[in-house]
Parts: structure tokens; C-alpha cells; sequence
């Protein structure tokens, strides 16, 4: 669309020297979103009406082998993303801004954990949880909120909801927004353990 779009999902990075996807729903031309964790160990957010493209990365880095929750907001009539680490607003490293990103609407699979069709790389490397996408501007306190509910939180009832996969079988990606827009494994995933924000090892809630 031409809108706000709010992307959040917590990761579990095991590699951090290349590019690993979380969710990218891409056409043709890059037409599309996406959001990743980068080479330089920090995650970043993409937009792309085919022509006009807007691209940067968040103002730190991630921590291997820690879960993060990561989230980036995007506003076209702010021309630039925010981004969210572990609740906190980190800023953008390059601050680079786009006013003429359009329409991204497309008609792609939205896949997480590996890039959009047609791409046979920059598989995640790691654990994925939580993945949410939505129609609206999340503001701090909306983000924190999510963050602090932890990776077993419930975002099903949030408002702008387009998308929201728990990820919590290993066998069956269940949307749990009102859109129902159910998915289909590709390998064999495992069903990964709970985990306190920023802790790989605990298994407690906040």
C-alpha cells in the first residue's frame, strides 16, 4: 500500500556475517517490504514502490545468540522508518530518507525466514518468533508494550493487524489476526524454547 506499515518479530540470530531474512513480501523490481538482519549485525527495513526504493538499518547492533525483538515503522509522510530495538527507539544509522516510495502493494508470497520467490538465499540463521505486520504506525509505548508482553505475549487484538504468526508449532504457520492468512513449512523447523527479552538462556516471564 501507500501507508503505515509496522513490522515486529523476535529473533535469535546464530550468524551474523551475512544477510538473514525475517519477513519479505517482494514482485518484481524489488516492488515489495522487508526486513532483515544485515551483514554489519544490525536489522534493517526496506520499501519499495518498483521505482523509488527506501532502505536503512537500525542505529545498533543485535547480539548473537540472544533473542531480540526487533520492529520498524514505517510513515511515508515522515519519509523514513523508526527503528526498534528491544523496545527502545535506536535510531537509523544513515538516516537516509525517501519521499517518493509509493505503492508497494503486490501480489507475492510474504515469506519469513527467506527471501521473497525466486531467491534461493539469505535464509535465516537462527530462531524466529512472533512475526506481526501491520497497517498502521505503531507508536513507542504500542511497541514497548509489545516487547514487554515477551515472545509468548498475545498481539491478536491490537489494532491495524494484518498478519500475525506465533510460530509456536513446528508443523502448521497459523495466522492469528482476523485474516487468516495461513502458511506451509519449507525443510523441517523446530519449535523452539520461550525466552525472556535479551536472554538466551531463561525460560521465565517478565
Amino acid at each position: 500500500g501507500t501507508g503505515n506499515v509496522t513490522v515486529s518479530a523476535w529473533v535469535k540470530p546464530t550468524n551474523l556475517d551475512a544477510n538473514y531474512t525475517i519477513l519479505d513480501k517482494r514482485g518484481s523490481d524489488e516492488l515489495g517490504i522487508f526486513c532483515q538482519i544485515h551483514s554489519g549485525d544490525r536489522f534493517s527495513f526496506g520499501i519499495s514502490d518498483g521505482t523509488n526504493d527506501y532502505h536503512d538499518y537500525a542505529g545498533v547492533v543485535c547480539t548473537l545468540g540472544k533473542w531480540h525483538h526487533v520492529c520498524a515503522v514505517w510513515n511515508p509522510s515522515t519519509t523514513y522508518a523508526k527503528f526498534y530495538l528491544d523496545g527502545v527507539d535506536v535510531g537509523r544509522q544513515y538516516e537516509s530518507t525517501n519521499s517518493s516510495v509509493g505503492n508497494s502493494n503486490n501480489t507475492s508470497e510474504l515469506r519469513i525466514g527467506r527471501r521473497s520467490s525466486g531467491y534461493t538465499n539469505y535464509y535465516f540463521n537462527g530462531s524466529i518468533r512472533s512475526v506481526s505486520l501491520y497497517n498502521v504506525e505503531k507508536s513507542p509505548s504500542e511497541v514497548l508494550s509489545i516487547y514487554q508482553d515477551g515472545i509468548d505475549g498475545d498481539e491478536s487484538l491490537n489494532s491495524g493487524l494484518q498478519g500475525y504468526w506465533k510460530l509456536d508449532n513446528a508443523s502448521t504457520i497459523t495466522d492469528s489476526s482476523s485474516n487468516s492468512n495461513n502458511g506451509t513449512t519449507s525443510g523441517t523447523p523446530t519449535l523452539v524454547e520461550n525466552a525472556v527479552a535479551g536472554d538466551s538462556t531463561s525460560n521465565n516471564n517478565h
